[in-house]
């Protein structure tokens, strides 16, 4: 899996309610309005999605609706009191502001779910109560697509809205959703709103203080840098660059390049990763590396773009917002070895996926999607034929062999050659099944993911470590101390996602828990973000992350959908799970 997707545009050419841990799940939406406008454009990437939550974009009250989407001062300090109120001694206002919090239109689940965490045992049941009743909304996806929604129509709301909504995210875990946010907000600004945008930049909210450095350096001139950026924080500069890069400006890489010696390990991250995109190369850069690697990764960063950062370029958006509509894809077992599944990120079944099908017929466990290149390789343990096989995304069979052990997975790499990791031993053959090289691991695999060119990670499931190589075998990242780690993989933002078992040493927090966990890990693996236990199953088999911000896990028992704060909310698949990928 890619560590982070960076995209240039244009880009290449390439049910019923469900109990869930107690939890009464969503079931399928409805009301979706059937009148349309004929002076309404035709549906564009991710619009299908809107129409399945119930924002048909098509409609006549579509712009009314998606409004409602997004809170004014008033609406925010109006909800934020109701909450407040759910603790309230009078029985009659907790009664009454539980029942206006379930009917506020804009989202307002993450705000719920934060309360619920210090809150008495009476407020977290009435809370509970209300995310039960309003889930089955789906207002962070509607929020979400709207916001990225592409085309030539008037954006969601007004610059002021956006803002304000913003202000109720947690930059972080809604990583995605903010990149969506910064989409809709240079939609809807102007240059005659340069003073509310500096005025932004000391909001007491970090989201709202990126979103308005990120549309500032959109609106930008052509100049290397805006004035006043020495007196931002490393992040709100970093943002400006985000925003000068999507708008196709000059004047970046030089900056990025002082960032990625920044004390912020986000900002490093992102930094590295619109270089690599900008320049189409990659000089070796992690973020989370120690301080020797990235010094020389960085000297060679510096010579690389010596008298080029001036050189124009496609505009760069990080996140898939700027990929518009995406899918998952869910590899199931049955009797045979497995078949695939297609889902939009709302969890609505997909028919007639070309690419879902090829996949369907190659019995595989692992999926490792490459957007670069334009592939998906697809592998199968021992107990699953032993094969390997390369898909284009439109589903057209490239490459495949059987008969090769892969049992932690298997990679592409350039020039024609195949990484292929089993037990001990990476193996690189070419495609006619030749052998080209070898490296043996300090201990058995149980994932091999290869991240970008030259670096791949695995986990060591005996030892208890999950690790990074580079093409020869080369150690260069490690993380210690846990309990059996399996399925370690990192998401766009770099963090990384570790399946563990009962007791967990990760970087300074011990984890501790009756079974086995899902843990979501910062970049260099020293703190736990997110902590997820599935109750009563045996294993977890896979991960993924929605944009919304919730996580997908798939286990022997089926799939479900888990909210930041690590509650199951919805189960999508009843039938045990082998792999899974939001594409």
């Amino acid at each position: 899996m890619a560590s982070l997707e960076v995209w240039a545009v244009p880009p290449p050419d390439r049910g019923g309610v469900e109990l869930v841990g107690g939890v009464e799940a969503a079931a399928e939406p409805q009301g979706i309005s059937e009148v349309r406008s004929e002076e309404e454009p035709s549906l564009g990437p991710g619009d299908s999605i809107l129409r399945d939550v119930g924002y048909d974009p098509l409609s006549k009250d579509y712009k009314d609706r998606v409004k409602g989407l997004f809170l004014n001062s008033d609406q925010l300090e109006n909800a934020l009191k109701l909450i407040a109120d759910l603790d309230n001694d009078d029985f009659r206002k907790r009664n009454e502001a539980s029942k206006k919090l379930a009917m506020i239109e804009a989202p307002i689940e993450h705000m719920l779910s934060e309360s619920r965490k210090d809150s008495t045992i009476e407020m977290a049941r009435r809370v509970q109560g209300i995310l039960n009743v309003r889930i089955q909304k789906r207002l962070i996806d509607a929020l979400y697509h709207a916001s990225a929604r592409s085309g030539e129509g008037p954006s969601p709301d007004s610059l002021e809205s956006i803002m304000m909504i913003s202000s109720t995210f947690d930059p972080e875990t809604y990583w995605e959703l903010m990149r969506s946010l910064e989409t809709a907000a240079v939609k809807a600004s102007v240059n005659q709103d340069r003073g509310l945008l500096e005025e932004g930049l000391s909001n007491n909210s970090q989201a709202v203080r990126e979103i308005c450095s990120f549309v500032l350096g959109h609106l930008g001139t052509e100049r290397e840098s805006e004035p006043g950026l020495s007196k931002m924080s490393d992040a709100m500069i970093l943002a400006n660059m985000r925003g000068r890069s999507a708008a196709g400006k000059k004047g970046v890489a030089k900056t990025l390049l002082g960032l990625l010696a920044s004390d912020n390990l986000r900002v490093r991250h992102e930094s590295g990763s619109l270089l690599r995109a900008l320049f189409q190369t990659d000089h070796g850069y992690a973020a989370y590396d120690s301080p020797d690697l990235r010094d020389q990764a960085i000297e060679r960063w510096r010579n690389y773009i010596s008298g080029k950062e001036d050189e124009s370029h496609w505009p760069v958006f990080m996140g898939m917002s700027s990929r518009g509509q995406f899918r998952v894809i869910v590899g199931k077992a049955d009797n045979k070895g497995g078949s695939a599944l297609s889902y939009t990120t709302s969890g609505k079944k997909l028919d007639n996926d070309g690419l879902v099908e090829s996949i369907s017929k190659t019995v595989s466990d692992r999926m490792v999607f490459d957007y670069v290149v334009g592939n998906v390789v697809v592998s199968g343990g021992p107990e699953l034929e032993s094969k390997v096989a390369v898909f284009s995304l439109n589903g057209t069979e490239l490459w495949a062999v059987s008969g090769v052990p892969a049992g932690a997975g298997a990679a592409l790499l350039p020039e024609g050659q195949m990484a292929i990791a089993s037990g001990l031993n990476v193996r690189v053959i070419d495609l006619f099944g030749n052998p080209l090289r070898s490296w043996k691991m300090p201990s058995k695999m149980d994932s091999f993911f290869r991240l970008r060119p030259g670096r791949f990670m695995c986990s060591h499931t005996d030892e208890g470590t999950i690790a990074e190589y580079d093409s020869e075998g080369r150690q260069l990242w490690e993380l210690s101390g846990m309990t059996r780690p399996r399925n370690a993989f990192r998401l766009e933002n770099g963090n990384v996602l570790v399946v563990v078992d009962n007791e967990s040493d990760a970087g300074e927090e011990k984890v501790t828990g009756s079974q086995v966990q899902l843990l979501e890990l910062s970049p260099d693996g020293q703190r736990v973000l997110l902590r997820i236990e599935p109750k009563g199953v045996k294993t977890i088999s896979s991960s993924a992350r929605l944009p919304n911000g919730n996580t997908l896990v798939g286990t022997e028992k089926g799939l479900a959908e888990y909210t930041p704060d690590g509650y199951a909310i919805k189960v999508w698949l009843k039938s045990p799970i082998l792999s899974l990928h939001v594409h």
